[in-house]
C-alpha cells in the first residue's frame, strides 16, 4: 500500500511540473529533460509511467479534464432547475479554471496546436454537451428564451472563459461567476417573463 502511494505521490509530482512547462511553452520546446529536473528524478523515471512525451502531455490534461467533468456533471445532477443549474456550472467551472490556472492555459493552447485540436474538439464537446442540456431543460419549462442550445451553451463558456483568463493574468481575486449568471437572464429570460416585464415597465 504504501508503494502504490509512493508511486502515485511521484506521478502525480511528475504531472503537477509537466503541466507548469507546458503551460508557459509550446509542445515541442519544453523536453523531457526538463520536466525531469523539474519533478526532481531521473530521466528514466518518467518513462515508467508514460511511454514518451505525447503520452506524457496527453495523460495529464485527460486527468485533469476527467476531474472537471466528474465536479460539472455532480453540480446539478438529475434535478429540474434550470437557473439553478446553471448558476452551478458557471461558479464551478470558474472555480475549478481558476484553482488549475496551468491548466486552463493548457486548455485555451490546445485548440490552435494541430497535434491536439482534435482532442481538444472531442473533449470540449462533452463540456458543452454538459452546458446545452441544461439550457434545453430551461427551453422547455419557458424560463429560457427558445433558440439553439448548443450556440448559447457556446456563448455562456465563452464568456466565462474570458472572464477566468482576465482573473487568472491579472491576477483578480474576486470571482464573478454571480454577475455572469444575472447578466445572462437577460437574454436567456424566458418569452412569457419578457412579455410581463414590458408591461410593468409602460
Amino acid at each position: 500500500m504504501k508503494g502504490n502511494n509512493f508511486r502515485e505521490s511521484k506521478k502525480e509530482r511528475i504531472a503537477d511540473s509537466a503541466m507548469k512547462l507546458f503551460a508557459n511553452a509550446d509542445f515541442t520546446s519544453v523536453s523531457m529533460d526538463e520536466i525531469a529536473h523539474k519533478a526532481n528524478v531521473a530521466k528514466g523515471t518518467l518513462y515508467n509511467y508514460f511511454y514518451s512525451k505525447e503520452d506524457l502531455y496527453v495523460k495529464i490534461i485527460l486527468q485533469r479534464f476527467e476531474k472537471l467533468a466528474s465536479i460539472l456533471d455532480g453540480a446539478f445532477g438529475s434535478r429540474n432547475q434550470p437557473w439553478r443549474d446553471l448558476r452551478s456550472f458557471v461558479i464551478h467551472y470558474e472555480a475549478f479554471m481558476c484553482k488549475h490556472p496551468h491548466f486552463f492555459k493548457l486548455w485555451r493552447r490546445m485548440r490552435t496546436e494541430p497535434s491536439f485540436v482534435n482532442m481538444f474538439e472531442e473533449l470540449e464537446h462533452r463540456i458543452v454537451g454538459l452546458l446545452t442540456g441544461v439550457i434545453k431543460k430551461g427551453m422547455r419549462s419557458k424560463e429560457f428564451r427558445n433558440g439553439s442550445a448548443e450556440f448559447c451553451a457556446r456563448l455562456v463558456l465563452g464568456m466565462v472563459e474570458r472572464e477566468i483568463e482576465h482573473r487568472i493574468y491579472k491576477g483578480i481575486r474576486r470571482r464573478k461567476a454571480d454577475e455572469i449568471v444575472e447578466f445572462l437572464k437577460t437574454g436567456l429570460v424566458g418569452a412569457n417573463n419578457v412579455g410581463t416585464e414590458r408591461r410593468a415597465a409602460r
